[in-house]
């Protein structure tokens, strides 16, 4: 595969992960919302899952966040797509994606909460954030660890079908 099919594979793994993993990171988010409030909300789902769809697409754009995780593993010199390789990859990649994801939801959550008329001294954002990330980090680790092989064989299967369709023309 070529430098340009390469990069679109990169490109379609990236928006893959970042949509599929703001959909499970603010579906658990509103999930464990729900031991707080008692309730889950629809609306309040569809807002953060297009918050932070928004803001993971920019940060994939903006740090090249596979090229990073493939960098720690082989800086590491661990065998390319081994389980030691892929366990570093996905840390790395939960590390940038989670906390500003979680955070953007738990801020928002915490606007909402105000919003509903619960006083701002009581709604503690620090502690909103240290209470949701484990469980966050950890789903988002697993959930990661298992969808980016499959993610990375669909950017790759699209880019060689367009460069295929390209040779073709």
């Amino acid at each position: 595969m070529d430098s340009k099919n390469s990069r679109l594979a990169t490109i379609l793994t990236g928006i893959f992960l970042s949509v599929s993993l703001s959909f499970v990171l603010s579906l658990v988010g509103n999930l464990l919302g729900t031991r707080e409030n008692g309730r889950f909300s629809i609306g309040g789902w569809l807002i953060l899952f297009a918050a932070s769809t928004i803001v993971s697409l920019a940060l994939g754009l903006i740090i090249p966040i596979s090229r990073a995780a493939k960098g720690a593993s082989k800086g590491m010199k661990l065998k390319e797509n081994s389980i030691p390789a892929r366990l570093v990859e996905t840390l790395i990649i939960d590390i940038i994606y989670n906390p500003v994801i979680n955070f953007l939801m738990v801020f928002i959550a915490r606007q909402n909460a105000i919003a509903n008329g619960a006083p701002p001294q009581a709604v503690n954002l620090g502690m909103m954030f240290l209470r949701s990330f484990p469980g966050a980090f950890v789903t988002g680790y697993i959930f990661i660890f298992i969808v980016m092989p499959l993610f990375e064989k669909l950017g790759i299967r699209i880019a060689e079908k367009k460069a295929k369709k390209e040779k073709r023309s």
